[in-house]
């Protein structure tokens, strides 16, 4: 069919082939078309509400705050340490020992280029809507090689502990650093 811009007729005829097409399917195909009665969800009973923090994790049993944010680990900061000279990697872990002791490490790996590294780590308590620093952090640090720190501390129960550590290493009149967070624990009974 050739159509003429300038006569109406022609277009309603080629805009009508379409149009047929798609009634036509809405009508021999159910449910084309239609909309549908989407039942009720029925909402729990106030007592059956569990708290929830603003980020979608409920209060877990003996905690005294809401849970941290999630904390995910950047790709950029990995993929920058892949590129370094002296700072191979850092890590901090958080260990509860019996009821409330906790043992804090942190290592700092470097390259046999480095002629220096050191990591400083500290213990922080979640409040239920910031991360405060538990004591002063202790360092260590060392003139060849890997770096590693080692302590206890103890904990008050129902709070969530995690361990930041600065990580740095340098060579060459160059310095390199990294802060990397632990896993995050509650202290609970």
């Amino acid at each position: 069919m050739k159509m003429n811009p300038d006569n109406p007729s022609s277009l309603s005829k080629f805009l009508a082939v379409p149009a047929s097409a798609f009634l036509l399917v809405s009508l021999l195909v159910p449910g084309i078309g239609q909309a549908e009665e989407v039942p009720e969800t029925p909402q729990p009973a106030a007592l059956e509400q569990q708290t929830f923090s603003s980020f979608g994790r409920p209060q877990a049993s003996g905690a005294l705050t809401l849970p941290p944010p999630p904390l995910y680990p950047s790709a950029d900061s990995r993929q920058d340490l892949i590129h370094n000279k002296y700072l191979k990697n850092g890590m901090s872990s958080l260990q509860v020992e019996g009821g409330t002791e906790a043992y804090i490490a942190a290592m700092t790996i470097t390259s046999a280029a480095a002629s220096q590294s050191g990591v400083t780590a500290s213990l922080q308590r979640w409040t239920g809507s910031s991360w405060v620093e538990e004591g002063g952090p202790m360092s260590s640090s060392s003139l060849s090689g890997s770096s590693t720190l080692s302590f206890n501390k103890n904990l008050i129960k129902g709070y969530y502990y995690r361990i930041k550590s600065e990580h740095w290493a340098s060579g060459g009149g160059m310095r390199e650093s990294s802060t990397v967070f632990s896993n995050t624990l509650l202290v609970s009974e």
